[in-house]
């Protein structure tokens, strides 16, 4: 029996030592799966973040958007309000060039009937004189 057991103790020890490495071995396959797990969580941390930062570019980037919509807007107003302004302008000036060019027809019409009216007087001179000598001729 003795000799059985020693046989069984050295089994034991051949089995112990076997079970000690796939111990060992398990232990560095633990290792590495933490190690792994690690890496694995620091990826998803850094993705994480780089779609942290993304949504909040796209968000500044609508902002942006919105306000040069508003901007844009704002200048389309100010454009049709700069057109309308213009428009009047023009409409201003042609009323003060027309009333300009009214005054000016106003001027030779006037002009006019002052000649006229020095060509009725000079007329009327004229009848004056001719009746007075018809009636210094009548009475001789």
């Amino acid at each position: 029996m003795c000799e059985k057991f020693k046989v069984l103790k050295e089994e034991l020890v051949v089995i112990t030592n076997i079970c000690k490495k796939k111990e060992e071995r398990l232990v560095a396959m633990a290792v590495k799966c933490e190690l792994k797990e690690e890496k694995i969580a620091a990826m998803a941390v850094r993705k994480l973040e780089a779609m942290a930062t993304k949504i909040k570019r796209k968000e500044e980037l609508e902002a942006v958007l919105d306000l040069c919509g508003e901007n844009e807007q704002k200048l389309v107003s100010m454009d049709q309000l700069d057109q309308e302004k213009e428009a009047a302008l023009q409409h201003s000036v042609s009323m003060l060039f027309m009333g300009q060019a009214q005054e000016e027809a106003q001027q030779l019409q006037m002009e006019e009937y002052r000649k006229t009216i020095c060509a009725l007087k000079r007329e009327m001179e004229g009848n004056e004189n001719t009746t007075t000598a018809l009636v210094e001729f009548h009475k001789e």
